[in-house]
Parts: C-alpha cells; structure tokens; sequence
C-alpha cells in the first residue's frame, strides 16, 4: 500500500468533496489516499482490493484522509487499538466529489498511462502494492479530467498526462 494512491481533486472554486467521519476499527491498517468501508460495526477499515459497487452508498465507503496508524500516533496512543473509535476522516463518493490518482492500471499492469479519453470508464482497484484507477473492474467511475505531472490540465496545456481525475458515473 502507498500513501496518497488517491485523493480528493481540489476544484479552482475550493470544493474537495464532502467528509465525514466514522470511528476507527482495532483491526484497521490503511494509509492516507486509500479506499475504505465499514466493518459490520460501523468502523472505517481498508477496502477489498478489487471493490465493486454499483450505487451510492453502497460498499466502497471513500477515501481515507488520514492513515490508521498515522491517526493513532498522532493521537500520542502509539497503538491502534487505543484510538478505538476515534473519528477518522473520510472524502465520501458521491456523484459531485472528484478524486486524482496518478495510479494507471491496464488488466493487472501498472502502465504509465492507461486511460485516454476523457469519459473512459472504469474502477479503483489495487495492483501490487499501489491503488489507482484500471479497468479490469466493473466501470462505476468516469474520467473526468487528464492531468499532467503539475497536476493541472494537461490537454488545455498541451502536457504529457500522468493521471486523471475521476468520479462515480450517474
């Protein structure tokens, strides 16, 4: 796992995706950047690594803002298992949120870029060690966006893309 495979796109106008805060589970183990759910207790713990949901809600939960054990240290506990139930901040999916990775996967590759097209479809999924955006899943998320190595547009600034901004599909 990495920290940061994914987070929320910052608009020019601000906007970063609504979040909302869930408690921690004693068995969590996730990094800043990674996708989370919940557990049957209502706590946050890492995703499945090829997560599939069709609609809003339902298993994919967001995007971890801070990472399990970073959480903890902060905190001053040293161990997980003291930060029970803390509130762990997640950037929810939802149709209006955008995410960025530079994570580009093609079937179980990691490419140097995969997707090309602006509306090409696809899912987050994990390959290796790395969470990015592929298509080897079902398609529940839409391009919206080419960024370049700068993070801005990289068709408008005729830039080599290196990742892409993405969001669930309506």
């Amino acid at each position: 796992m990495a920290l940061n495979d994914i987070l929320p796109y910052t608009s020019p106008d601000g906007n970063h995706g609504r979040i909302m805060t869930f408690g921690l589970d004693t068995s969590a183990s996730f990094l800043r950047g990674e996708p989370v759910i919940l557990d049957a207790g209502g706590n946050v713990i890492i995703s499945g690594a090829d997560p599939d949901f069709t609609t809003e809600g339902s298993a994919l939960l967001g995007i971890a803002m801070v990472g399990a054990q970073q959480y903890s240290d902060a905190l001053g506990t040293g161990t997980i298992s003291d930060s029970v139930n803390e509130p762990i901040p997640v950037c929810m999916y939802d149709h209006q949120t955008e995410f960025f990775t530079r994570n580009m996967f093609t079937g179980s590759a990691v490419t140097t870029f995969a997707v090309t097209n602006i509306g090409d479809e696809g899912n987050v999924e994990l390959v290796g060690s790395a969470w990015g955006f592929g298509d080897d899943q079902a398609a529940n998320f839409i391009v919206t966006g080419l960024l370049d190595a700068n993070g801005q547009d990289a068709i408008r600034n005729g830039t080599t893309v290196v990742g892409c901004r993405f969001r669930l599909r309506t």
